[in-house]
């Protein structure tokens, strides 16, 4: 047996001797966690993320395991249903923004429309029938990251770059997805708070998992996009 810890910062290591003897596996009763059948050795504190994987993982996939949960830990879940995060305004504006996220989605929201980002007018949302991500400055007209771009149950870094004319570029984990400077619209001022994962009229909810939401009041270039990439994975 060998026992790997590690924290918020530190990615599991050995602990202690490795490959020492834990006995010979025997069948058990009723598997309990936090607490024994007789409840007395109750865990005080809190526990997440407990997985049994079957087989024995490499160093390489503890590694992985511990990023993948490390992300997960830091999201907001959203249900497909009701679930919403109200920001409190609309802070979006109608000059020159980047809006970013890192999105793992379930499936395609309500409708195959989750939303990820909206204030009504402008929009950022999954296609799922195209198994794209859309944005709109407008409400009306609708531009895209290019077909099959999206992909359901993994973590992606979405991001689009839309300019004062409504010029948008789509960014699908730091590279270029879709037409190059398509035209979003004139962009309007919007007509409700910025609401992450859902709309107001709780509609259009997204299925799955979002991070690390951005909105920059300027066109981030094409290294900025690349590195946000790279150092929020």
């Amino acid at each position: 047996m060998n026992l790997y810890i590690g924290d918020k910062e530190t990615v599991p290591e050995l602990s202690g001797t490795a490959n020492q003897n834990s006995g010979t596996p025997e069948a058990g009763t009723t598997v309990r966690i936090g607490n024994r059948s007789t409840s007395d050795r109750t865990f005080d504190g809190q526990i997440s993320d407990l997985a049994v994987v079957e087989g024995i993982l490499t160093t390489d996939q503890i590694s992985e395991y511990y990023e993948q949960t490390m992300r997960d830990g830091e999201s907001m879940y959203f249900d497909g249903a009701e679930s919403i995060v109200d920001t409190g305004a609309d802070i979006v504006g109608t000059g020159d923004v980047t809006v970013s996220a890192w999105i793992n989605p379930s499936g395609w929201g309500e409708n195959n429309y989750g939303r990820v980002f909206v204030n009504e007018k402008t929009i950022f949302y999954l296609d799922g029938a195209n198994e794209r991500i859309e944005f709109t400055s407008d409400r009306t007209t609708e531009v895209d990251s290019a077909n099959n771009s999206i992909s359901l149950n993994e973590w992606q870094h979405v991001l689009v770059t839309r300019e004062s004319d409504g010029t948008a570029n789509f960014y699908i984990d730091g590279k270029l997805s879709g037409t190059a400077d398509q035209d979003s619209g004139t962009p309007a001022a919007g007509t409700t708070n910025l609401f992450i994962g859902n709309r107001a009229a709780l509609d259009r909810a997204f299925d799955g998992s979002i991070r690390d939401v951005r909105l920059y009041n300027r066109i981030l270039s094409v290294d900025e996009i690349e590195k946000l990439h790279s150092t929020t994975r």
